[in-house]
């Protein structure tokens, strides 16, 4: 929500300012660097930052108010992949940014030293429809040498920021640093240990709030983690400019976004759209389907800050948004039809959730509606899903109440409550199949059909729709028969592929084949191996030997069902059986909250494997880490199941 989210500068020219020398004017790098000695640990780190500040200045005065940005890190190179990963350094520049201040060098182990050369900065120009990049190579960085450079951005004032201090690799000697004019106040919030920041006088005119540290340790991204929301960071926003306090709350941003979604001048334009899918007679529930059909399969959401993309009038004749301009275009449509909803802020779980008393832009991820009539959520920006649940990704929502009125938004009220995802009894998925020998003992054929539900359905179907139909066969086939690599498919059949279809979280997305798979068969001397859990795909394992050091996050609820089907073939006798039955789950509260069940059972001369995996849950402590891992790594385990038929 690039344009909505942003707040007038007039927030920092109430008042004239005492104008003295900026912080990056005085700043400077050490002239005779040395290398810095290493610690015992410090060695098993592809590199070891010594020196990280951030420092970002307001200033003001009778005519200007800008923001200036300081960055200067020391990294010390230990190894191979310590050079691959520090020898470039990327600066994302936005439009409201400038790059005014830069200095690079590389230290060798002798001491010798490789200045920047101008002609190695290189420039990528909107990446992702939002920021320019400047990248740098940096000449002459070896093992046992640094990396170190120094810049300063100038832009337009900031009224919020984040700086996240924490890294995969030691970072010592860290300091944080918000400098300000004495009449303005900020709020600064520290998370995950870092320390809180201290307020003091910066010179004569100016205060500062600043955070130091000389030692943040490494911190490695774990499987299953909310890496991110994990990390040391300082997040700080705008108190007081000196006339008015409190600034920034949820109230102001829930303000700001709705008047920013109303476009009252494209209601004629609004209507003649609607007129032709005849909404009118529809009960309130069809009216948003049809609706939300109508805009997903007729309209594409692109990246990027184009004016167009964000104007209603626009849109409805290019058929083309972005995220703001599509928001803006369902808000307006359902002005039109009348139909009550909420706009909703939503976290995602990898970037920590919102807080009632501390507002944070960057924690905003999704802007959808809700309809408290129904209970219902609509996504605008996702083109796989329909009115019913909200993305299996967040966390908890800032739900904003307003009326309309005269042509103008009103805000009324706001609620921070949890997004809840779609319960695991909505989210079945499996394989069913079965082998045949009667062919071939050398190439078996298989029936398999794989079935999803709920989030699975709902990205199934968004991928199968927007994938190129020459390459929907190798789609297929990724999901399908991911554990084989020489299969020859015979036949193949699709059923509930339609994106509608997703309204409906119960509704199935299946897919039936039939096809050859010399893969599940090995030859030995008499026997024939039979690589029977290759069927259910491959699966993750999770080996991590080392002391988990986060909670467990994981992806998605989900509860899979396979049924294995395999005849004996005659003269024949099955082995091996005893390694299908695997149990092993995870229980909270003396409830089983995620489980593996394997068994199997022989009727007539046919064996029947039944698997059952349940994730009822997204969270963990990482206290059951071990049992966690159990589970996860018996889907693995499975996965290697291999039978023996041998000859009686």
């Amino acid at each position: 929500m690039k344009r909505i989210l942003i707040l007038l500068s007039a927030l920092f020219t109430s008042q004239l300012a005492t104008s003295q020398g900026l912080f990056y004017t005085e700043y400077r790098w050490e002239r005779v660097p040395s290398i810095h000695l290493l610690d015992g640990d410090d060695v098993k780190y592809p590199a070891v930052i010594f020196r990280k500040l951030y420092v970002a200045e307001l200033s003001v005065d009778a005519y200007n108010a800008n923001t200036y940005t300081t960055e200067h890190q020391i990294i010390h190179v230990n190894n191979d992949a310590g050079v691959e990963q520090y020898n470039k350094v990327r600066i994302p520049v936005r439009s409201s940014q400038e790059l005014i201040d830069l200095h690079v060098r590389a230290i060798a182990p002798d001491g010798k030293i490789t200045e920047f050369r101008r002609e190695n900065l290189k420039e990528l120009q909107n990446v992702k429809g939002y920021a320019n990049f400047k990248i740098f190579a940096i000449e002459g960085v070896t093992v046992g040498g640094e990396v170190e450079y120094y810049y300063t951005l100038k832009s337009t004032p900031q009224s919020y920021g984040r700086l996240i201090a924490q890294d995969d690799v030691p970072v010592k000697d860290f300091e944080f640093r918000l400098v300000y004019p004495k009449r303005f106040g900020w709020q600064v919030r520290s998370y995950n240990g870092l320390p809180t920041g201290k307020e003091g006088n910066f010179g004569d005119s100016k205060k500062s709030i600043s955070i130091t540290s000389p030692l943040i340790p490494a911190l490695q991204d774990e499987e299953y983690s909310a890496y991110k929301a994990n990390l040391q960071r300082v997040e700080f926003k705008l108190e007081s400019n000196g006339t008015t306090s409190n600034m920034m709350t949820w109230e102001d941003v829930s303000n700001n976004i709705i008047h920013s979604l109303y476009d009252w001048k494209a209601a004629n334009k609004v209507a003649k759209l609607l007129k032709p899918l005849k909404l009118e007679e529809l009960s309130e529930t069809d009216k948003i389907i049809g609706l939300e059909n109508y805009i997903k399969n007729n309209f594409t959401v692109q990246e990027g800050s184009n004016e167009s993309y964000e104007d209603v009038r626009e849109i409805i004749d290019s058929h083309v948004a972005n995220e703001d301009g599509i928001m803006k275009l369902y808000f307006a449509c359902l002005q039109n039809l009348g139909i009550k909803n909420q706009i909703v802020l939503a976290s995602e779980r990898e970037d920590g959730e919102f807080e009632n008393d501390y507002v944070s832009i960057y924690r905003i991820r999704g802007v959808f509606f809700y309809f408290p009539q129904l209970s219902k959520f609509l996504i605008p920006a996702d083109a796989s899903m329909r009115l019913g649940a909200v993305p299996d990704n967040v966390a908890n929502g800032i739900f904003i109440a307003y009326a309309v009125k005269d042509g103008s938004t009103r805000y009324q009220v706001h609620t921070l409550k949890p997004l809840p995802p779609l319960d695991y009894t909505h989210n079945k998925l499996g394989t069913k199949a079965t082998i045949s020998f009667a062919s071939s003992m050398e190439t078996p054929e298989v029936q398999q059909e794989n079935f999803f539900q709920g989030y699975r359905a709902f990205q199934m179907r968004g991928f199968y729709a927007q994938v190129q139909k020459e390459k929907r066969d190798d789609f297929l086939k990724g999901i399908t028969l991911s554990g084989m690599e020489h299969v020859d498919v015979i036949k193949r059949e699709i059923a509930g592929e339609k994106t509608d279809l997703s309204a409906d979280p119960d509704s199935y997305f299946t897919i039936k084949t039939n096809y050859k798979a010399p893969d599940l068969i090995e030859k030995t001397d008499k026997d024939y191996l039979v690589s029977i859990g290759k069927l259910i795909g491959k699966q993750s394992e999770l080996y991590q030997e080392t002391e988990r050091k986060m909670d467990i996050s994981f992806q998605s609820i989900s509860d899979y069902h396979h049924e294995l089907r395999m005849p004996i073939p005659e003269g024949y006798v099955c082995e091996g059986l005893e390694a299908a039955r695997i149990d092993h789950q995870v229980v909270v509260d003396d409830q089983v909250v995620m489980a593996f069940k394997s068994d199997y059972e022989i009727k007539g001369n046919e064996v029947i494997i039944r698997v059952n995996e349940v994730y009822k849950v997204l969270y963990l402590p990482k206290s059951k880490y071990t049992e966690f891992r159990a589970v996860i790594n018996s889907a693995a385990d499975f996965n290697k199941l291999v039978l023996i038929l041998r000859p009686r």
